[in-house]
């Protein structure tokens, strides 16, 4: 990977995938391990900050590797036809669109509604939905929701907020602030009969897909990570929440908030839920190290994927939960301050942030250690020289160290976690 990078003092500024100045220094490395290592030779100081940076980088670069195994993986028919809204309110009634649970929570205000209605009653084009094919004739809406709900909700009768039963429930009104009087605070039934006609007879594209193969619905990540293109690009574990919210996630989301877990993570990783998803990766990788779940596809964000489908009806459970923060305490209780779960260079100096690889097979370990009623023992210096010897290995003699590379193969994680059973059976 090439990177550019400001410095001064010995000590980096800034640091991008690409030149932001041409007084930028040019770098090139394979992953974090070999640009420390080039950063240590030149007695260049990275701090904290830029060691973020440095791994959201990285951990960015290997999504895109996976993103591309994916769509390889998928065999997908699409086509595109137009319904009108009147049948979509329709196959809505008769729950021949389903909705993700997440989804539902979130609907437009009446001035974003308002305008929705206002732009179909004059003409407007309207951005397409993208619907799932999950049965013969029955969809899952991936992206759209917002304009299906907004014209449900106009239509029905229904309050702007959503319907609730043995609420004293008011018909949504078009805003005040339309350009168009004529409609202006008006609800469905106060319309003109040729105006409700227009809005139930007018048609909006589908964008359709059917899954052919793997037998599953998981290209619905991908599609809608694919059309979600805003501003602020949501993380995998953002984009399951979208998608596979049930029981699992919601349980998962709370645990993961809990202080004995949280204080871990920056506050940077938290806003992009990070810490969800270290949590969700030591339950899912656990599980497939010791052959309690089995992938139909490779790549880590396919693999937490399917997990979170699977277990989409089950609660957390709370037995390894408490085992995961059990263990926390138990490792800060041994390391010193700020070592937990971090790399080590050739100069027996812990480096980098916490590293989420380090942290699910540990973790993991002590977790079926405590399950078992195994022994095992926490020391530090054992740690230590463990991660030091990966590091020279993976450095000195161009051997992948399972930590920092290819981190989302089984191989890879499986071997993470006999590292791991090695330094707690202080090998």
């Amino acid at each position: 990977m090439e990177l550019y990078y400001q410095l001064e003092n010995k000590s980096i500024l800034s640091i991008n995938e690409e030149r932001q100045n041409e007084n930028d220094y040019f770098i090139e490395a394979n992953n974090e391990d070999a640009l420390y290592a080039k950063f240590q030779n030149e007695n260049i100081e990275v701090s904290e900050e830029i060691s973020e940076i440095i791994h959201q980088i990285f951990e960015s670069n290997n999504s895109i590797g996976e993103s591309h195994q994916k769509v390889n993986n998928f065999k997908i028919k699409h086509w595109v036809s137009n319904r009108s809204f009147g049948e979509l309110i329709d196959m809505y009634d008769n729950e021949e669109i389903r909705i993700p649970d997440m989804q539902r929570r979130f609907v437009w205000d009446s001035n974003k509604s308002s305008r929705l209605i206002e732009s179909i009653l004059m003409g407007l084009p309207i951005p397409p939905l993208f619907l799932l094919e999950i049965d013969n004739n029955i969809y899952e809406i991936v992206d759209g929701y917002q304009r299906l709900n907004t014209l449900y909700t106009f239509v029905k009768g229904y309050p702007w907020s959503g319907y609730r039963e043995g609420k004293r429930n008011v018909a949504a009104k078009l805003s005040r602030n339309l350009e168009s009087s004529d409609i202006a605070g008006k609800s469905f039934n106060e319309l003109t009969t040729e105006q409700q006609r227009i809005i139930k007879r007018s048609t909006i594209p589908l964008i359709e897909f059917k899954q052919l193969d793997p037998n599953n619905f998981s290209s619905k990540y991908l599609i809608f990570e694919r059309i979600n293109t805003g501003s602020e690009k949501l993380s995998s574990m953002q984009i399951r929440k979208s998608l596979a919210f049930g029981i699992f996630i919601e349980s998962l989301y709370n645990k993961a908030h809990e202080e004995k877990f949280i204080h871990l993570f920056s506050s940077r990783q938290i806003k992009k839920d990070l810490h969800v998803e270290a949590l969700l990766r030591i339950l899912a990788i656990s599980d497939i190290v010791y052959n309690r779940f089995t992938p139909i596809q490779n790549g880590l964000i396919n693999i937490l994927n399917e997990y979170c489908e699977t277990n989409k009806s089950n609660e957390v459970d709370d037995n390894r939960i408490s085992f995961i923060f059990d263990a926390i305490t138990e490792l800060e209780a041994q390391f010193t301050s700020n070592h937990l779960f971090k790399r080590v260079n050739s100069d027996d100096e812990y480096e980098g942030l916490m590293n989420t690889s380090i942290l699910e097979a540990i973790i993991g370990v002590i977790v079926e250690y405590k399950t078992l009623n195994k022994s095992y023992q926490i020391n530090e210096n054992t740690y230590k020289n463990k991660m030091k010897e990966i590091y020279e290995a993976s450095i000195l003699r161009d051997i992948q160290n399972p930590f920092s590379t290819s981190t989302g193969s089984i191989e890879s994680m499986k071997r993470r976690f006999d590292i791991c059973e090695e330094i707690l059976q202080g090998n």
